[in-house]
């Protein structure tokens, strides 16, 4: 079930541990399964995944979890991606592992507003349970 879009201030930008999924669409279960094991989740954790047009074509993905204080991404062998302090274009999506292809059709739905920030975009899954997900896509700075 999905819900309507919705804009939030993301005030502070933040920092991500990334794992880069081989393939689009097909290595991204992978790529979180990874990360999962090199970072257990836990109620102290947020996973995210990234995703963003590759210039060659196609998408790159990253399965991701917010750096804590402490972590220490060369010790773990991870990677960092950037989320920029920024308006974002929102959609809460519930209960989408029973048809995990409405990511994908949500955030083809929401880059379509002229307002995201297509030239340093990329779109945001931030995953509040395992039930549900927030679809998030940058708008342009103003």
């Amino acid at each position: 079930m999905e819900s309507s879009t919705y804009l939030k201030e993301i005030e502070t930008g933040f920092e991500l541990l990334v794992v880069k999924a081989a393939s689009f669409p097909d290595g991204v279960m992978a790529a979180h399964k990874k990360l999962h094991g090199i970072i257990k989740p836990d109620d102290t954790r947020r996973y995210f995944g990234k995703s963003q047009g590759n210039p060659e074509g196609g998408i790159e993905y990253w399965a991701a979890v917010k750096k804590n204080p402490g972590d220490d991404p060369e010790a773990l062998s991870l990677e960092t991606e950037s989320i920029p302090a920024g308006k974002y274009l929102c959609r809460n999506l519930s209960n989408y592992m029973a048809n995990p292809g409405i990511i994908g059709q949500t955030f083809d739905e929401m880059v379509k507003n002229p307002e995201v920030d297509f030239e340093n975009g990329f779109c945001l899954e931030d995953y509040l349970t395992m039930d549900e997900v927030i679809c998030m896509v940058k708008l342009k700075d103003i």
